[in-house]
């Protein structure tokens, strides 16, 4: 009686293990299609070099198509996209769907995309104040956010400054891009 229940048991664990697996196999490698900004922020370096397929939604906070930069934001969360040089300029306010996929570095970003416009002239996530420990919390990168301190150094390289900032006794950089004219 015993060794039954525990082959019963053990064969409804292989089934349910087998049937999570199948729920979870796409064709693109067999990851699980991410669908939102945190978990691709989540994955951790190694997971996201695997390159899991994306299909994400979002505001275009910045665009700069010659240098293939291209940051989104859905809520409180930002992604940014290396894209190639495009024909098709995408600009703040567009609000796009994002199919891509993952890779990892610094920070995880996405890499391959196309973009299919969904609006235009959207409203701007409100930035976020950042204080005290939250200056470098680096989970925050590319959200547009507001700084207060006091400016020591700034280094411009082309459309790229760092602004070396000091608040409350701290000193840290801020990257900013400037959005091309």
């Amino acid at each position: 009686m015993i060794c039954f229940r525990i082959w019963r048991s053990f064969i409804a664990s292989v089934l349910v293990q087998v049937c999570a697996l199948e729920a979870l196999a796409q064709p693109n490698g067999g990851f699980p299609l991410l669908t939102n900004l945190p978990s691709i922020r989540l994955l951790s370096r190694d997971e996201a070099n695997r390159g899991f397929p994306v299909e994400v939604c979002g505001v275009v906070t910045f665009a700069d198509a010659n240098a293939g930069m291209t940051i989104i934001q859905n809520g409180e969360e930002g992604l940014y996209i290396r894209t190639p040089p495009m024909d098709e300029k995408l600009k703040r306010g567009d609000e796009v769907l994002v199919t891509a996929t993952t890779t990892g570095s610094f920070h995880n970003f996405l890499i391959g995309p196309q973009f299919r416009i969904l609006g235009v002239n959207r409203a701007l996530p409100a930035p976020i104040r950042l204080e005290g420990p939250t200056v470098t919390n680096m989970t925050l990168d590319a959200v547009a956010a507001t700084v207060r301190g006091t400016v020591e150094q700034v280094k411009m390289e082309g459309p790229r400054w760092t602004l070396w900032t000091r608040q409350n006794g701290r000193t840290f950089a801020i990257e900013l891009f400037r959005t091309p004219n």
